[in-house]
């Protein structure tokens, strides 16, 4: 039964076969987070955080971040656009004032206007799980600090368990087991990512804010 991240390794080992791994199996359970965090965008991944922004167009985003869902400021949603567009849109608009519009560079979020007063940016994003102890020896993991659980040893120990087997036959020169893992993971994540999907996913596609548009954009972009 996995319960912990210990229990996880010596369930990866047992479906293993093999008592020769315990190094490598810690490895493989990296690999498997780093998968999961790839792959899977469920509501309980979602997490806020405020970043003061003030004579400014770009701030860092959150520690941890996955993907940014949506940006708020003052209380009203920013569009989202591509960096392209947001370019034209500071040529043409003024160089500083409320910010209507935002787009992603690298690690960093872009806004325009740039904010000329002191102010704040709500940002709901996916943030990254804190990774297990021991999935890499020696050092704390990025972003949080080590557990020996976390939601999904709790919720969904199968994920985990499928992701680090599939990380573990190549090494072992198993190949002919790689497909039936990969069955396996693909299908778990599909059902987890429906059981607890987040209404409204990756909100700056749709645009349909009407707080933000009262912010009024310019009349030509």
């Amino acid at each position: 039964m996995i319960t912990d991240y210990n229990s996880l390794c010596a369930t990866i080992a047992d479906y293993l076969n093999r008592t020769d791994l315990t190094d490598q199996i810690k490895t493989f359970v990296q690999l498997a987070e780093a998968r999961i965090s790839r792959d899977v965008r469920i509501r309980q991944m979602l997490a806020t955080a405020t970043i003061p922004i003030q004579s400014t167009n770009l701030v860092t985003q959150p520690t941890g971040c996955l993907d940014v869902v949506n940006v708020t400021h003052k209380g009203y949603k920013l569009f989202f656009v591509p960096a392209d567009l947001i370019a034209r849109i500071e040529q043409k608009g003024p160089s500083s004032g409320t910010p209507w519009v935002y787009t992603l560079v690298g690690n960093a979020i872009r806004v325009a206007p740039a904010e000329s007063a002191s102010a704040s940016l709500v940002v709901t994003y996916f943030a990254k799980p804190t990774e297990l102890t021991g999935a890499i020896p020696g050092q704390p993991p990025p972003g949080g600090s080590p557990a020996e659980s976390n939601w999904f040893v709790s919720n969904a120990p199968d994920l985990l368990l499928y992701a680090a087997l599939l990380e573990a036959e190549p090494f072992i020169l198993n190949d002919e087991r790689i497909k039936t893992w990969q069955e396996m993971y693909v299908m778990a994540v599909g059902r987890l990512n429906q059981q607890y999907a987040v209404i409204d996913t990756h909100a700056r596609s749709n645009q349909k804010s009407a707080g933000a548009a009262t912010v009024a954009p310019p009349k030509e972009i």
